[in-house]
């Protein structure tokens, strides 16, 4: 397989990644609201620890949303106009896919839906429910912005829950009874948006004129 390259631009926590045979380069940071000048550094940076350059690339997978407005447009556009650039084929990902591919088979067994969490602003969090079965894994559109206090007085336990959240966040889930992975496998990794891409080949993939961003815009009901 030709290298693939990854972009999570997604929320303030952006990170990118490359595979070329075998090979894994990966940078995970927290960007803030600096992808602009950034991310195309970041994205230089794997390539060449990598051993690699944008022209021999194959592919591009994308974080599509939820997210920040200003985040995904800038990781889209990159990855557009690399695409443009190399010929390099461009699959959109829902961001909290990542996420889920860590904490599901064949990663890890999970026989508990996974309430997948990042930040949505304004003290709010948008919050994506996957079962364990990959096949029922929902879309990029279906993620709802809560305050954690309003998903909490609709949401109960068995389950778990991982992303975004801030120490007295995860107190609080983990009072009601939720379970909560270790802070590690909590941090999306843009290297799982690669093998999602990869296993959506036999898709037909969007043109680039298609692929969107799926913004965070509705709250419960």
């Amino acid at each position: 397989m030709r290298p693939w390259l990854a972009i999570d631009s997604a929320t303030d926590q952006a990170s990118v990644a490359v595979m070329a045979e075998g090979a894994l380069a990966e940078r995970a940071w927290r960007s803030g609201r600096n992808h602009t000048t950034e991310l195309t550094a970041a994205v230089a940076g794997v390539l060449a620890e990598a051993r690699t350059s944008s022209s021999e690339l194959q592919g591009i997978a994308v974080a599509i949303g939820p997210g920040s407005y200003t985040g995904l447009r800038i990781g889209l556009a990159l990855a557009k106009g690399m695409a443009l650039a190399t010929g390099a084929t461009v699959i959109g990902v829902p961001t909290l896919h990542a996420l889920a591919a860590a904490l599901s088979p064949p990663m890890t067994e999970r026989g508990l839906p996974l309430h997948a969490m990042l930040r949505a602003g304004r003290g709010r969090i948008a919050a994506v429910a996957y079962p364990p079965e990959a096949a029922l894994w929902p879309r990029a559109d279906e993620a709802v912005a809560w305050s954690l206090e309003e998903w909490l007085n609709v949401h109960r336990p068995p389950g778990w829950v991982a992303g975004e959240l801030e120490p007295d966040e995860v107190a609080a889930v983990r009072a009601v009874g939720f379970r909560v992975p270790p802070q590690a496998a909590m941090t999306r990794r843009a290297a799982f948006l690669i093998d999602l891409a990869v296993s959506a080949l036999s898709e037909s993939p969007c043109g680039l004129e298609e692929l969107v961003p799926s913004y965070l815009g509705r709250g419960p009901g």
